[in-house]
């Protein structure tokens, strides 16, 4: 079963595109500063990271269950559990970054308050 480089990769740049609307602190409403965002980590670019990296983990998991399904009844476990395994890795890296977001939301909901008092 051949693997459809162009839609991974499609799908890969609308993640990306995705999580850096997400992790961009939206201050700037001109978004001509993103260079500035950057360089003072505004914006975050790990997140965008880890998802390639699940996104590649588990078509390499995927091939090799079946690759190993060739030979060994054991090559489902490779499809089931590699994806699943690498997941909750990886979640472990993603919280600290939800932890961000939510950090910022919260910030950005108190200055409004205290502009409005």
């Amino acid at each position: 079963m051949p693997i459809d480089t162009d839609k991974v990769v499609d799908k890969v740049k609308e993640n990306l595109q995705k999580l850096n609307g997400k992790c961009v602190n939206n201050n700037n409403s001109s978004g001509s500063n993103w260079f500035w965002d950057f360089l003072t980590f505004k914006i975050m670019i790990f997140p965008a990271l880890i998802t390639t990296i699940y996104i590649v983990s588990s078509i390499f998991w995927i091939w090799r269950g079946f690759n190993i399904s060739r030979y060994d009844e054991s090559g489902i476990w490779y499809i089931i559990l590699g994806p699943i395994f690498t997941h909750l890795i990886l979640e472990f890296a993603m919280v600290a970054f939800a932890i961000l977001d939510t950090l910022r939301e919260i910030r950005n909901e108190l200055k409004d308050v205290k502009q409005n008092k």
